[in-house]
């Protein structure tokens, strides 16, 4: 009766993620590199599930058949076990606005850990040094338990460090969905180690998947899939927030930017490379930014950023960074092109931008009053 109810937990928690899994591969772009690690997480989530089903299925019964699943499955489980949340620090790193040295050496260790916890897996059919399977089909934990346990705590710890040291590199929304993450698995792994026989590892870590891919898909719908910015709807919401929300005391201001001769990096050298040439200029303008600041990609190549301060903003010296970062970019970059933009910015006044309308076009006007000059001689923002 308790093996079977195991198998009923498991197996409505692996249908759970198999109707996720199903449905992302509908909803999800998959151009999108942090997508289609979601998709693997969510599918690798759902085979642990079934590895899992596979051992207890066979946990216990008679003849030779039965044993070698049993086996099949425990081995099975063992690798697959942690993958989910080795994709979770692979995926976090795709949020991150530059790859960090850091984060490299974390990726290949993890890696390496993914090659030798295999391996130990497989070879613990033979040594028994994960678990073994007893001649009457009983499974039974190895001298090297403990070990495998704590490869999955070194990466959770490992990912949560990550996630805290580069939380300025991460959009603010998805730090805490990041860390999140750990909290239900990590309760099950604990229960589970606690007291032998216990199967709610996979089940509370679809909890944790649920929550997750209903917050992607909400972030999906707020989002642009390319650039990790705002899309425009969203973006308009959210200004006509921001200007009822703006106390006496505070101060925002907006800034329009357009890549200039945008059309001609994609047809001379690809709409690849045009699509990393807006990737690598929302990472430089993140750079040059506060963490609370927003980018909106509101058009191919237009962009809008919303700051926000207690104290008076001054756009020219925040358009200087701008430029100073985008000539670094092109010196250094090794592109056969220069990545050049023209900006327009406008401190809000209620007086004279009673609606979010007459803000955006202030805004406008002044991207195109600059973007119509040569580069030396454009004005000043206000």
């Amino acid at each position: 009766m308790d093996v079977f109810l195991r198998i009923d937990i498991t197996l409505w928690s692996m249908l759970v993620l198999i109707i996720l899994f199903l449905s992302a591969r509908n909803r999800f772009d998959f151009r999108s590199e942090s997508n289609r690690l979601l998709f693997v997480f969510i599918g690798s989530t759902a085979l642990a599930c079934a590895f899992d089903i596979l051992g207890w299925l066979f946990e216990g019964q008679p003849g030779h058949l039965a044993l070698i699943m049993n086996q099949i499955g425990n081995v099975l489980l063992y690798i697959i076990n942690l993958v989910p949340i080795s994709i979770w620090l692979f995926y976090t790193q795709t949020l991150t606005s530059q790859k960090t040295r850091l984060f490299k050496i974390s990726t290949i260790l993890v890696q390496t850990v993914l090659v030798v916890n295999s391996l130990l897996a497989v070879v613990s059919l033979k040594t028994g040094w994960y678990f073994s399977v007893s001649p009457d089909n009983h499974y039974v934990r190895g001298p090297l338990f403990l070990v495998h346990a704590s490869m999955a705590l070194g990466i959770v710890v490992l990912s949560s460090g990550l996630i805290v040291l580069h939380r300025k590199l991460i959009p603010l929304r998805m730090t805490g969905l990041l860390l999140t993450y750990y909290a239900f698995p990590l309760v099950g792994s604990l229960i589970q180690i606690r007291f032998y026989g216990v199967s709610v590892t996979w089940p509370m870590t679809t909890l944790s998947v649920l929550f997750i891919y209903q917050h992607i898909i909400d972030n999906h719908l707020t989002t642009d899939y390319l650039t990790g910015t705002l899309n425009r709807r969203h973006f308009e919401k959210l200004m006509a927030r921001k200007l009822v929300q703006t106390r006496p005391d505070q101060y925002l201001a907006l800034i329009a930017a357009d890549i200039d001769h945008f059309k001609q990096i994609n047809d001379r050298y690809g709409h690849g490379e045009g699509d990393r040439a807006l990737q690598a200029t929302v990472q430089i303008l993140h750079q040059c930014l506060r963490h609370d600041d927003i980018i909106a990609r509101v058009g191919g190549d237009e962009f809008y950023i919303i700051l926000q301060s207690r104290s008076w903003i001054n756009l020219d010296q925040t358009l200087a960074r701008f430029h100073q970062a985008f000539a670094h970019y092109n010196e250094t970059s090794g592109k056969p092109f220069t990545l050049q933009l023209s900006f327009g910015g406008v401190v809000y006044d209620k007086a004279s931008h009673p609606t979010v309308q007459t803000l955006l076009e202030h805004a406008d006007r002044r991207m195109y009053e600059n973007k119509s000059m040569p580069a030396m001689k454009r004005t000043p923002a206000l």
